[in-house]
């Protein structure tokens, strides 16, 4: 079951994000679902806020986590390394706890929900040359489904 909701899943996301630049990509074979979303419409320079223009994107992606319940979420903060440290770790925390309230906000519920940022700690790209700092400015959103198998191990680890 997990299979056909994952795929279905992630299709309908990959339609619905197409031209806004997310990145919708597929880790493992079915283990989590990884959503990208670039740094230069979804926030403005060295700010947490969420364009207004880029809402509607992310209100599709909620809409996706609400009608596919059965998953888990990882909201992930990125910077480049223009700055201190201490001010890109900050940023990227701002940044992922922005998303993840704005998934809240939009009535995914915030038990599945948890955001880290990792500042200037993985790059995606190594750079210094300020062309390619934009792709080391991101948000990620990992889903990762689970079923009442999964459940039922967790609660049997539990005991």
């Amino acid at each position: 079951v997990i299979g056909d909701k994952f795929d279905d899943q992630i299709r309908e996301l990959d339609e619905q994000t197409a031209g806004s630049g997310v990145d919708v990509e597929e880790i493992g074979d079915q283990d989590a679902i990884l959503v990208r979303l670039p740094d230069g419409v979804t926030f403005a320079t060295n700010s947490a806020n969420i364009n207004a223009n880029f809402r509607a994107t992310l209100k599709t992606v909620a809409d996706s986590l609400i009608r596919y319940p059965d998953s888990l979420i990882d909201v992930y903060g990125y910077t480049d390394t223009v700055g201190s440290s201490a001010a890109n770790q900050r940023l990227s925390d701002q940044r992922a706890q922005a998303v993840a309230n704005y998934l809240t906000s939009q009535g995914v519920a915030s038990s599945r929900i948890r955001w880290m940022g990792f500042g200037e700690t993985q790059l995606k790209v190594q750079t210094g040359d300020n062309v390619a700092n934009p792709l080391n400015r991101r948000v990620e959103i990992k889903i990762i489904p689970f079923d009442a198998q999964d459940v039922n191990a967790a609660r049997q680890q539990g005991m």
